[in-house]
């Protein structure tokens, strides 16, 4: 038989103050488990509402870009719109630049003009009518003409309207008459 000499409730005590340490123990890891969590979430937190903060930035900035993008595209129309204003004013086809086209054109050929009228576009000033009138040796060279004036960067088209044969002396000559369009010279240049 065996004797225990340590009392029932030192035992007891004994108990309780292991059980109150590892509760205690466990209590103070989740503490330390929770003020971790709490901590990584406020760094979290913290982080979060920088790259907000950046993003709102970004968001401002990327809106007033487009408002001076919108106001550039509102001027840049402005701008174009006044220069198509201008050019219809001023009209970019003068008859200097027509004649030194014909004139180009005809070059050393077997053709003569009668009659010659400039006519501007009323609609767009930048846009204008040459009728010409005249008489060449023959088919061909009037058809060579009007190919080169088709070349010409400030011709838009060459209509030759009518043609007839004539008599002239011993000759026989070709009357003709033609009508050519002529563009601005943001159409195609002098």
């Amino acid at each position: 038989m065996e004797i225990d000499l340590i009392p029932a409730d030192y035992r007891a005590r004994l108990a309780r103050r292991r059980l109150a340490l590892r509760l205690g123990r466990r209590l103070a890891a989740l503490g330390l488990a929770v003020a971790l969590l709490w901590g990584g979430l406020h760094a979290w937190q913290a982080r979060l509402g920088a790259r907000l903060a950046e993003l709102q930035a970004a968001q401002a900035e990327a809106g007033r870009q487009g408002a001076a993008l919108a106001a550039a595209t509102r001027r840049r129309d402005a701008l174009r719109a006044r220069w198509t204003a201008w050019q219809r004013l001023h009209g970019t086809v003068t008859p200097a630049a027509t004649l030194r086209s014909l004139s180009a054109a005809l070059g050393e050929t077997d053709l003569w003009l009668e009659r010659l009228a400039f006519r501007r576009d009323p609609a767009d000033a930048a846009r204008a009518r040459l009728s010409l009138s005249g008489r060449a040796a023959d088919h061909s060279v009037l058809s060579a003409v009007a190919e080169r004036l088709r070349a010409r960067p400030l011709v838009r088209s060459v209509t030759v309207l009518r043609t007839r044969s004539l008599r002239h002396g011993r000759e026989r000559l070709i009357a003709f008459e033609a009508e050519v369009a002529l563009g601005a010279a943001g159409e195609g240049g002098l």
